[in-house]
């Protein structure tokens, strides 16, 4: 009885769907258990706030996320308020993703080599997607699960295979609800793959299989187009929102990339009141100051863009050593190192690997001369499509029982050469401490007649604590704070909080106003400067009180 217990149990781990689904299930509870899971940008930590209804109520608005996204997790909160679905939801989304890219390879082929492969992207790779989780990356892997599989409708030489196609198009719709330029990161990387399949299978009836590609690519290009309309139009409907996205569109193209040259545009600037002392402020992310940060001015400033070259990126050589320098800096990139090394001895992988560097390379060249510079968290889901276009041209290629040492060897490698990385990083996450966090949510809810307007990155340490992963904060925990900046700036919730205790302008605002005070987890002298440079001849910040290390000011001026 227990013989053939055992005997059954190998059978279905023979099963590529079960070996990928038991394999990932061990990583990810290892992962859980040796880990501090967290978000790993403030962008998560804010869309987590608006739909946990922080604001007074549950929103689906989540800026950057689609609103089918925001409703299906507000549907959930109304059912259980107590579970974190902002979190839930997209770890339960890497982790299927991560399934389906294995049974993807385990499919064509399961043995120990493509087995000791998976284990090791699986293991170093979830520290990117799992334990420094982001909205970027859970968009990235996603569509890289989405295309896998509806490369492997396209590429099947016998049956249908439907099912494949039906989960990889929702796997693509989800990919781009939580960022359509992770989508389409992953499919350019894929492409590559793409051909390499069309290619392979050529004998087995090339005419259908060129239809079924350009067939899904039709269907794919609709579907996802229709979503981002969708999203568009609800979002119009909404009091507040369509000037809101207008605003962040202007305001990204300077935040995001860059701010043209004060000196290059000294005429332009001067007329706005906008002096290189403020450029230098804003670019801390505190720009909350509606009297010259406002959507028209935003538009002149990038306006100046028109007229000038964009100098900081024009060098090939230059893009070649920064490329470099930041990939040898990404612990992760050991992974396809390795898989590159495995498949070095196939003549036809060489060939691919070639193709897939250089498209890998191009993708690259083309974000760094937009202005886009190497940001890891899509560098995270470049590497991870080139992974998974690497492992499964090297799942075609036939088994070398040569291997099996050295396979053992490599498991072991990226282990010792990852784990004191991650574990720095993990632990070095800007937090505050569990008491200090309490101390803070009473004294918000205690003091609701007072608006604390605090410095950006102070607020998200702040919040960084308290929107954990697996937290839900209190419902209206943010009605009384208010952000100096941040992406949420000009949004209907951070204006409804100026309106409530009638706040035209913070900057002025808050001097000489009891009933408001500022938070910093710092000295003030910038803030202090740039008010004086603006609104009053002195001002003074003085400490009311201090919780952790956020110190509490009033600001009096003349």
């Amino acid at each position: 009885m227990d013989y053939n217990l055992k005997d059954k149990c190998a059978n279905y781990l023979k099963q590529p769907l079960i070996c990928s689904f038991v394999l990932n299930l061990g990583i990810i509870l290892l992962l859980f258990l040796l880990y501090d899971f967290h978000w790993e940008t403030n962008d998560d930590v804010y869309m987590s706030s608006i739909v946990y209804g922080t604001y007074g109520q549950y929103d689906e608005h989540l800026v950057f996320i689609n609103i089918l996204i925001g409703r299906l997790i507000k549907q959930l909160l109304i059912i259980c308020s107590v579970i974190p679905w902002y979190g839930v939801l997209q770890t339960v989304i890497v982790f299927v993703s991560f399934v389906i890219i294995v049974y993807r390879i385990f499919d064509i082929r399961l043995d120990f080599e493509m087995l000791a492969i998976c284990t090791i992207i699986v293991y170093v790779m979830g520290l990117q997607f799992y334990v420094q989780m982001q909205f970027t990356k859970t968009a990235g892997i996603a569509s890289i699960a989405g295309i896998l599989l509806v490369f492997r409708f396209c590429a099947q030489r016998k049956g249908k295979n439907w099912l494949s196609f039906i989960i990889g198009l929702a796997m693509c719709a989800v990919g781009v609800m939580y960022r359509g330029s992770s989508f389409y990161l992953a499919l350019g990387m894929l492409f590559v793959l793409g051909g390499y399949e069309l290619i392979y299978y050529w004998k087995y009836s090339w005419v259908k299989t060129f239809f079924r590609y350009g067939l899904c690519a039709l269907l794919l290009l609709i579907l996802m187009k229709g979503l981002v309309a969708y999203n568009s139009y609800e979002c119009n409907k909404e009091d507040g929102y369509t000037e809101y996205i207008q605003f962040s569109r202007e305001r990204g193209q300077l935040t995001d990339y860059y701010w043209p040259d004060y000196y290059d545009n000294k005429s332009g600037y001067d007329k706005l009141g906008i002096s290189a002392e403020d450029i230098e402020f804003y670019n801390t992310w505190n720009f909350a100051d509606k009297d010259i940060v406002n959507i028209d001015n935003l538009k002149v400033v990038n306006g100046f863009k028109q007229n000038e070259d964009f100098k900081e990126y024009k060098s090939i050589n230059d893009f070649m050593i920064k490329f470099f320098s930041v990939y040898m800096g990404y612990s992760f990139i050991v992974v396809p190192i390795l898989i590159l090394l495995i498949g070095i001895r196939k003549k036809r992988y060489r060939i691919f690997s070639l193709l897939s560097i250089v498209t890998f390379i191009i993708l690259q060249v083309y974000l760094y001369y937009k202005g886009r510079v190497f940001i890891q968290r899509v560098d995270a889901v470049f590497v991870m499509a080139l992974i998974a276009t690497l492992s499964v041209a090297l799942a075609y290629e036939e088994e070398n029982s040569e291997v099996k040492v050295f396979g053992i060897g490599i498991i072991l490698l990226p282990v010792f050469l990852i784990l004191p990385h991650i574990q720095y990083n993990t632990d070095n996450v800007n937090k505050i401490s569990e008491e200090d966090q309490q101390q803070w949510i009473e004294y918000l809810q205690d003091n609701k007649q007072t608006l604390f307007v605090m410095e950006n990155w102070t607020n998200v340490m702040l919040w960084n604590s308290i929107y954990s992963i697996w937290s839900v904060p209190p419902k209206g925990l943010a009605q009384n704070v208010y952000i100096l900046g941040g992406w949420q700036y000009q949004s209907p919730n951070t204006n409804d909080i100026l309106a409530n205790y009638k706040v035209k302008n913070p900057f002025i605002d808050m001097v000489d106003n009891k009933s408001i005070k500022f938070v910093q987890a710092g000295d003030t002298d910038e803030f202090k400067k740039y008010i004086e440079r603006h609104y009053y001849t002195n001002v003074e910040f003085s400490v009311v009180n201090k919780i952790g290390n956020c110190l509490i000011y009033e600001c009096n001026g003349n």
